[in-house]
């Protein structure tokens, strides 16, 4: 369906379903909509800010004093999230500080919007 505000030459289109565009670059954006019977709408200008990439730093490593120790620690500082994140280990941990961990190799995968820095 098309409706038409001809008082102020602004078209607008209504309709109940509604699409999502998802990794789009910083930048100026407008939204032109064409329905079936060829009614046309196009949004006002969107602004997309510029956002720094998301970042870590390892804040803190604290090693074991003897092999069979487990007081292990690793602390992450992430900089610039926009939004959810998650910081998950291969020891099946999440978060930004592990702690107790006994020797041995840990990787993490920050993770923020479906992609691993």
């Amino acid at each position: 369906m098309c409706i038409r505000d001809r008082s102020n030459g602004v078209q607008r289109i209504v309709d109940h379903y509604a699409d999502t565009i998802q990794l789009l670059p910083s930048g100026l954006f407008s939204v032109t909509i064409t329905d079936s019977e060829g009614c046309v709408g196009t949004s006002k200008n969107i602004l997309i800010p510029f956002l720094s990439e998301m970042s870590y730093k390892i804040l803190h490593t604290e090693g074991n004093t003897c092999g069979g120790d487990s007081t292990g620690i690793i602390e992450v500082e992430v900089k610039n999230a926009n939004g959810s994140y998650f910081l998950y280990w291969n020891n099946g941990k999440e978060g930004k500080k592990l702690d107790k961990l006994p020797n041995g190799v840990y990787t993490g995968c920050l993770l923020y919007t479906s992609r691993c820095v």
